[in-house]
């Protein structure tokens, strides 16, 4: 089915009844973000303040753990350790990495957790100005990435670089996986149905107050943000991710040039292809899969959702507007929903 909305930033959307119950609100802050929590209701005893507080002990222990800007983390120890040896690291590190390597092997490339220094040549990076790189500058960057570079094994759990110079950036699959162990709190605390969100990505359970499932808004890929939702999508059970071409990008030469590096390439892609959102049964599967699908383009990506049977949703900028396509796998799921 072809239709002609298009989605780019989620948004929770509690489209209820005339006074249906309110859910239960928990917020906080997190990795440059915010993060929320909403519930239908808490089981047996437990608290707002009690559960507040394990979810923030859960997000933070994630930062010691995968936070590229502290420099006594898992991963930046790993970045800053010597090429060729094994270096220990979490199991939940290893078990990241190694989702981040399946989706990079099944993208031929087109996510790669090795990819910062081609962002940062590009002037994406923090307090950068972006700017077309110089071709020695651009090249320099290549020689640093390079998924096929990377290395894991859970048994002891431990990373290695075949070359130096080789670092790690989980910022694409990251908020996700927090997304995730949000939801191992909840499932611990026998909360059975919520909505969580970390910087625009979900994962929800059962049902809104309201009794119908949760919904998350999408919203236009302009330039800038949007604050009209276009359309609606049913999230009940499942994880809901975006990635999109349009909320960091510069012009130069009469060309726009976006933040989404191919990684194949070390150029910004090219395609007309603006958004892509995905679901998925995890949050952090659904965070990279967007992205491997935006950068591999408007025919290679919905080829790929075809092939894996991912729920996927597309969208095109036309010269009249945007043109949303969805997979079959998401055609099939929407179809099912009440």
């Amino acid at each position: 089915m072809t239709r002609y909305f298009v989605p780019v930033l989620l948004t929770v959307a509690l489209l209820g009844a005339c006074s249906p119950p309110a859910p239960v609100v928990l917020t906080g802050d997190a990795f440059g973000t915010t993060w929320s929590v909403r519930l239908t209701g808490l089981p047996g005893d437990t608290n707002p303040e009690g559960l507040q507080l394990q979810i923030v002990v859960a997000l933070d222990s994630i930062d010691r753990v995968m936070s590229n800007w502290r420099s006594d983390s898992a991963i930046e120890q790993f970045n800053a350790a010597p090429a060729g040896q094994w270096i220990d690291v979490p199991a939940e590190l290893a078990e990241l990495v190694t989702l981040a390597r399946t989706i990079s092997l099944a993208s031929d490339g087109a996510f790669d957790i090795t990819v910062a220094p081609l962002v940062r040549a590009w002037g994406f990076g923090p307090a950068a100005q972006p700017a077309v790189p110089d071709p020695a500058t651009l090249n320099a960057a290549r020689a640093r990435t390079g998924f096929g570079h990377l290395s894991v094994r859970m048994n002891p759990p431990a990373l290695r670089k075949a070359k130096p110079g080789i670092t790690t950036d989980l910022s694409a699959i990251a908020k996700g996986y927090a997304v995730d162990r949000i939801a191992a709190v909840l499932d611990k605390a026998g909360c059975r149905s919520y909505l969580v969100e970390i910087g625009g990505e979900l994962r929800a359970r059962g049902q809104h107050p309201d009794g119908r499932a949760w919904r998350a808004a999408v919203r236009r890929p302009e330039y800038g943000l949007s604050p009209e939702p276009l359309t609606v999508l049913p999230v009940t059970d499942t994880a809901v991710a975006t990635s999109g071409d349009y909320l960091q990008q510069f012009e130069s030469g009469g060309r726009r040039y976006s933040h989404i590096i191919d990684p194949r390439t070390g150029r910004p892609a090219g395609h007309n292809l603006a958004s892509v959102t995905v679901l998925a049964t995890s949050a952090a599967e659904a965070d990279a899969l967007a992205t491997a699908l935006l950068v591999l383009g408007p025919v290679d990506g919905p080829a790929l959702a075809r092939a894996q049977d991912l729920k996927a949703l597309f969208v095109l900028r036309k010269p009249d507007g945007f043109e949303q396509q969805e997979s079959p796998a998401l055609a099939a799921w929407l179809a099912a929903q009440p």
